[in-house]
């Protein structure tokens, strides 16, 4: 795989969006909006968060209601951000798509929107799964 890729989430609407691979960093993250949190009658813990329009470039028509997502909390984590400062994050499992490859992985949700790339792949998700070329990108195909 490449320094970049195309990713699509099934449970996600099929959101679509470049994933930038990161081998240097032990989890993944992706951008959310609006993240909060639920506890329902059972005492499960959720946590809920809007994506951005963008990540449906094959849907450009999508209401935000379809945009709008409830998951199960699976960890509350803390990560060191890319300024080298501790956060803590709320982790959800999701299935991921590259290429022909189907499979899940654990996922933090936070605010990238100043960052290039609304995802990084870290290395557990790449682990015995894929080797990374760094002079190229999109060796998967599109998502």
């Amino acid at each position: 795989m490449g320094w970049r890729e195309w990713v699509c989430f099934p449970q996600l609407n099929d959101a679509k969006l470049i994933a930038k691979t990161d081998t240097g960093a032990r989890s993944s993250a992706l951008h959310v909006e609006q993240l909060d949190y639920a506890v329902d009658e059972a005492g499960l813990h959720w946590v809920k968060f809007v994506l951005p329009v963008e990540f449906y470039p094959h849907q450009p028509e999508l209401a935000s209601s379809a945009r709008q997502f409830c998951l199960p909390l699976k960890d509350q984590r803390t990560i060191k951000n890319s300024a080298g400062q501790q956060q803590h994050r709320s982790v959800v499992e999701l299935t991921v798509i590259m290429g022909c490859e189907r499979f899940d992985i654990e996922v933090t949700l936070t605010c990238r929107k100043l960052m290039k790339y609304p995802m990084l792949l870290g290395r557990t998700a790449l682990k015995n799964r894929f080797i990374v070329n760094v002079a190229g990108s999109f060796y998967l195909g599109h998502a």
